[in-house]
């Protein structure tokens, strides 16, 4: 590159001008980048331009070589760039001015967008996700004095909402939700001045130019005939809802006053926001709540609480550094905390947690500007279906469900449900041993607290997505991830020049619905087509009647590309080794424990243990199978699974036929006498102190005798009833011998009981001042701490590592035995709350456990210690250094901290899911890097 200086004929100066052409990408769009770009021009003297294009920024500077130079490292500067902007790449050119050239540019401007595409460099152009209001916007919605006093849709370029109202690439107001309103003069000046915020703020506008929010009630929507539930029904019926609206929407303030008073009467209303509609409710209001579950068929799920502030949120909940700076964040998630109590029973119905979230659209400061209390917010749907997005969809649907309408006429182009994040103990250890790739725009977020906490996503959309995941390494091809069936998220991976990068999608939901599979599929079309993706292989779920795994396969024959199934656990695994960025040579011990997943023999897996690397992760070891007696029922029903494990325990076949002719027994062929000797026994001991073995079943699980006797012939013929190794159901039926009795009401709601007990346990038994569930070495277990079991190895029961190569070493496979612990457990519970024991000291145990309540507490953390200890002890087999664990069970706090305490004061690295979720929320990110490498 050769430097010239231009002579006076050529209008040079007598200094060195160079031009340079910059090409930026990553989250450079709807971040106030160009108004930054702009005004580093200004102060440096520069002429040229900048545009948003598919790849990003380009700017075209000349100038001074100094103050070129200044103005280039100024870009990245983080002390001056915009606090949303993340450069991921910079390519710097450099051009020398020539003798010919006679044009030099006269001003600095900001230029149209140039749209023509580069197809799947715009993965390297990063969106950014919805943010919440900043400071300085939130100061002049609650100024009196400004024009934009309570404004619902106040925003600048450091705030508002990007991905949910961005239709396509690059970000301008004609690609936004925003096209159809044309700014008034004094929001057209400030959107071209260079000097302020909202300098080509392409959201900007206030009450005179922009979006509206109304107020209705739903007895007036109720005067429409033939209502329907369906999308067709919502097509059709438009054109009446607005004529029955068109003389009875309240507006501005007056909307705002209306539905605030509603909720003041106890009423339930549903109020659009940025990524859909939330129901909302007065959270200390039990009949309001009572009816808003009895309306949504939500008995016992708990929901989200909105505060108005983080001192108020204080007053109910437990709230650290951490849980405030998340609280606080510009991302706003819902964070689950310690309960403080003094609000509505029916906001958790008795749980310990509580989730908290603080107002993040303007509009939610505007009805906490006439509303003091704290107001219960959860997704606006009908039970199974994606949240609600578009006015007459929330008309049509929810008009049974809520008393009144807040809607505005901004529209939602993405649904995106709030994210969901679990604040995990302080510790003296780092959980994780890598950095979690990808989150570098975070950071320094906590930098002023304990580095040693840590947190967790139950649910990853609105604020984090679509941030993008870069992995360590690069891939071979460009990947369409379709996800899981359950919590699902798909992703897109692209393989870049130097390393690969992954864009996750928003929370659709359950896909067991035809709204739910409606929507992945038109989600999956939205994002193909944001960033003109073109993916070279699909990958899915192994289980062959998933539906997305049907959709799946037909897509890669419409497209001729490669179809590829991987099997659930090992995605699971691979979504942690990829989070924390280990290598494609590293060799993992991988542990998925869950609820569900289609296993290579055709079972149901959910407690395995596999050891390899990214592409070869073999099988080693599972918990012992065990039948779902009714198949998808015993799912919700522990005492199935109980009853199960109960039958399991028989040792012997005289002891099954005890069972099959315990009626003959109550007809007098056997007496006590004789029937004695066919007790149900377990491998180590009697576990029934009764020789009724119906009664004492049935006392245990819940059924009646004769249910019992029903399920025990299903599971002899096995007639509905499936073989598994799920751990998810393990907790299932420990949470029934502990008290949970019934039908579960919501996925997972046994093992929150579970580990509710345990808390409350744990924080009961724990010394003055000492958090419950903190991880220090005084905490760390040992063997006495925990339940018996066994493992057995063998080398029979693997067919997967029957398949390898004959040089690859053999792993032993092994067998977790559980039945050990629920002979222990049952001998808990069935010890009398009274003084009989005859030995004191060697009863000590069972003294100490009479109280039932205390007893559940101290086998719910006995039952957790136990699978902790069960982690480490198949550790230590597989001489493998790097420990994964992923999979829903994971999101047990307990269960997370103990089994890392211990894996680590034994040397091992620890690592677990955080930015991305352990449960089915994060099986795409392991589909998708699997993908992309073999």
């Amino acid at each position: 590159m050769n430097n010239k200086n231009c002579d006076d004929n050529n209008n040079a100066v007598n200094a060195v001008i160079k031009r340079a052409k910059i090409r930026l990408s990553g989250r450079v769009q709807g971040v106030g980048f160009r108004p930054f770009v702009y005004r580093l021009a200004e102060k440096y003297g520069i002429k040229g331009y900048v545009l948003n294009n598919d790849e990003g920024v380009e700017i075209s500077a000349e100038g001074d070589e100094n103050a070129l130079h200044n103005f280039i490292n100024s870009l990245d500067s983080d002390s001056e760039k915009p606090p949303l902007a993340l450069i991921k790449d910079k390519i710097v050119d450099y051009i020398d001015f020539i003798e010919q050239e006679h044009f030099f540019y006269k001003t600095f401007e900001i230029k149209e967008s140039d749209k023509t595409a580069h197809a799947v460099d715009k993965l390297n152009l990063t969106i950014p996700p919805d943010i919440a209001i900043c400071g300085k916007c939130l100061n002049e919605l609650l100024n009196p004095s400004d024009r934009r006093y309570l404004y619902p849709f106040i925003n600048c370029t450091d705030c508002g909402p990007r991905f949910t109202i961005s239709k396509e690439l690059p970000y301008d107001r004609a690609s936004t939700s925003m096209y159809k309103f044309t700014m008034c003069p004094e929001c057209q000046t400030e959107y071209k001045n260079p000097l302020d915020r909202r300098f080509h703020a392409e959201p900007n506008g206030c009450f005179a130019c922009g979006p509206e929010v109304e107020f209705i009630l739903s007895s007036d929507i109720s005067k429409i005939d033939n209502y329907t539930h369906s999308l067709s029904g919502i097509e059709e019926r438009t054109q009446d809802i607005a004529e029955v609206l068109k003389s009875n929407r309240l507006k501005s303030s007056n909307a705002v006053k209306s539905l605030v008073n509603l909720i003041k009467e106890g009423g339930i209303v549903c109020v659009k926001g940025i990524g859909g509609f939330h129901l909302m409710a007065d959270a200390a209001n039990d009949d309001a709540l009572r009816l808003l579950r009895e309306r949504k068929n939500r008995p016992k799920k708990p929901f989200a609480v909105m505060f108005k502030d983080i001192g108020q949120a204080s007053e109910y909940a437990y709230i650290d550094g951490i849980s405030a700076d998340l609280l606080n964040s510009k991302e706003r998630p819902i964070c689950l905390l310690k309960d403080r109590g003094g609000l509505s029973y029916y906001v958790n119905c008795g749980l310990k947690d509580i989730g908290v979230f603080l107002p993040y659209a303007p509009l939610h400061y505007v009805i906490f500007a006439f509303l003091d209390g704290p107001l219960v917010a959860t997704s606006a749907n009908i039970g199974g279906e994606p949240i609600v997005k578009e006015n007459e969809e929330a008309f049509l649907k929810l008009k049974n469900i809520a008393d009144g309408f807040l809607i505005h006429n901004r529209d939602i182009l993405r649904r995106c449900d709030d994210s969901v994040i679990k604040v995990n103990a302080v510790n003296e250890y780092n959980l994780n041993n890598a950095h979690n790739y990808g989150t570098d725009a975070d950071k320094n977020q906590y930098e002023n607290h304990n580095k040693t906490a840590s947190y967790f996503f139950i649910r990853r959309s609105r604020g984090y997505v679509p941030e993008p995941l870069n992995l360590p390494f690069n891939l071979k091809r460009n990947v369409l991830a379709s996800g899981a069936f359950l919590k699902n998220v798909f992703a897109l991976a692209y393989a870049g020049e130097d390393a690969g990068a992954i864009v996750l999608s928003q929370h659709n939901g359950d896909l067991d619905s035809a709204a739910g599979f409606a929507n992945f599929k038109n989600n999956i079309e939205d994002f193909e087509k944001f960033y003109d993706f073109k993916p070279e292989a699909v990958v899915y779920d192994s289980h062959p009647d998933y539906e997305n795994t049907k959709w799946a396969k037909e897509y890669a024959k419409e497209k001729n590309i490669k179809g590829i199934s991987l099997q659930h656990h090992r995605a699971h695994v691979i979504s942690c080794m990829a989070e924390n960025g280990l290598g494609l040579n590293e060799e993992v011990f991988g542990i998925a424990f869950d609820g569900t997943g289609y296993g290579d023999d055709g079972t149901i897996w959910g407690g395995e243990f596999f050891k390899g690397k990214y592409d070869n992760l073999k099988r080693i070891g599972s918990f012992e199978k065990f039948r779902l007696i009714g198949g998808d029922k015993a799912v919700k029903s522990p005492g199935r699974v109980l009853a199960e494990i109960l039958f399991g325990i028989l040792s012997e076949k005289e002891n099954i036929a005890a069972i099959l002719h315990n009626e003959d027994k109550k007809a007098g062929k056997y007496n006590d006498d004789n029937y004695s000797d066919i007790y149900i026994k377990s491998k180590s001991k009697c576990i029934f102190k009764s020789p009724d073995i119906f009664k004492n079943i049935s006392s245990l699980t819940g059924f009646s005798e004769k249910e019992i006797s029903i399920f025990h012939k299903m599971r002899e013929n096995g007639l509905n009833s499936p073989f598994t190794s799920s751990c998810g159901r393990i907790f299932d039926a420990v949470s029934c011998l502990c008290g949970f009795k019934g039908d579960i009401t919501y996925e997972g709601e046994a093992a929150v009981y579970l580990e509710n007990l345990c808390l409350e346990y744990e924080s009961k038994s724990k010394s003055a001042g000492e958090q419950a569930n903190s991880i220090t070495k005084a905490n760390l277990i040992t063997k006495k701490d925990c339940f018996k079991y066994e493992i057995r190895y063998d080398n029979k029961h693997d067919n997967y590592n029957k398949r390898n190569e004959k040089n690859e070493e053999k792993e032993d496979f092994f067998t977790v035995d559980y039945y050990p612990m629920f002979s222990d457990i049952i001998d808990i519970v069935q010890t009398k709350n009274n003084n009989d024991d005859k030995d004191k000291n060697k009863n000590k145990d069972k003294n100490k456990v009479k109280d039932k309540l205390y007893k559940a507490g101290f086998i719910a953390e006995r039952f957790i210690n136990t699978l902790a200890m069960i982690i480490l002890d198949a550790a230590l087999k597989s001489r493998c250094k790097n420990v994964c664990m992923s999979g829903g069970v994971f999101q047990n706090a307990s269960l997370r901290n103990k089994a890392a305490l211990i894996l680590k004061n034994n040397g091992f690295n620890v690592y677990f899911n955080e930015k991305i979720p352990s449960n089915d929320g994060g099986i795409a990110l392991g589909q998708a890097v699997y993908g992309g490498i073999i």
